[in-house]
């Protein structure tokens, strides 16, 4: 192997690792398909009302009023931020997806409540967030 071909090998195999991870990644996003289906996935909250139907209800049953009392909390995830969540998280495949303040998106094991990446988009100096 050359001299030249040694120092593009670094290069190559990130754009590869960088391909690979892409390729990953649009198998994980929620298809149209899914997303008319939703309704036949109800571990899964895919949309703002859960499914296009908009019934804000979940059918699984786990959860009935005779047990409902014995709910107990499993882990707290701190945004480091003051304030209120006003989206609904969504659940696919047992990743929480939600929004918090200042400009905050984060996925959660839905199972553990461990982080899974964290996103904030700095925002400008010159506004007043809300």
């Amino acid at each position: 192997m050359s001299a030249a071909t040694m120092n593009k090998l670094p290069g190559i195999c990130t754009l590869l690792l960088v391909c690979c991870v892409l390729v990953g990644e649009m198998r994980a996003q929620v298809t149209f398909e899914r997303l008319l289906n939703a309704s036949n996935e109800p571990q899964n909250w895919l949309t703002y009302s859960g499914d296009y139907a908009g019934h804000r209800f979940s059918t699984l049953d786990q959860v009935n009023k005779a047990n409902v009392h014995s709910l107990t909390a499993k882990w707290v995830y701190q945004t480091a931020a003051t304030g209120k969540f006003e989206t609904t998280p969504l659940v696919v495949d047992g990743i929480l997806y939600a929004t918090g303040q200042d400009d905050r998106a984060f996925a959660l094991d839905a199972r553990t409540g461990r982080p899974i990446w964290l996103f904030q988009h700095p925002l400008p100096s010159d506004i007043r967030p809300c």
